[in-house]
């Protein structure tokens, strides 16, 4: 029966089933429902009601999902280039944005931020520069003083 969410209806059996459909695709690559079952420590029984649509545990999605090689979203919204959405993180820009703001702070006489005042100083600039291509130091030093 579909739950309301506000003027959102939505409908887990319809969720399951979808679920169910990917999961019977993950055990066809692994082999025979009775592997993919040992595989996701499920008894043969209980994996089928799974490709059914009955509700499934994570740890049988995580399993298939490892043994599979597949996203774990995958299983849930079937999105077979979902790992195409996820940017990678600029380690040598993370890195230059620390440093940039850890000599702000000590240039302007701050040794100390409490944590997540600096996580958001540090995402807020980071996400700046992904988006500008500026010297990182070059900003930092003119406008921290504007984010304290």
């Amino acid at each position: 029966m579909p739950a309301e969410l506000g003027a959102i209806v939505y409908d887990h059996s319809s969720f399951y089933k979808g679920v169910g459909e990917r999961i019977k695709e993950a055990a066809k690559e692994i082999g025979t429902q009775k592997e993919a079952a040992a595989v996701a420590g499920s008894s043969l029984a209980q994996f089928r009601r799974y490709m059914e649509g009955d509700q499934c545990p994570f740890h049988v999605v995580v399993a298939l999902a490892v043994a599979t090689g597949k996203p774990l979203n995958w299983f849930i919204t079937d999105a077979r280039n979902a790992v195409a959405h996820v940017q990678p993180v600029d380690m040598t820009l993370l890195a230059q944005v620390i440093v940039g703001v850890e000599q702000a702070l000590k240039h302007r006489g701050q040794e100390w931020m409490p944590p997540e005042d600096k996580a958001a100083l540090i995402l807020e600039y980071y996400a700046h520069f992904e988006r500008q291509q500026r010297s990182v130091q070059e900003v930092i030093a003119g406008t921290i003083g504007e984010k304290l």
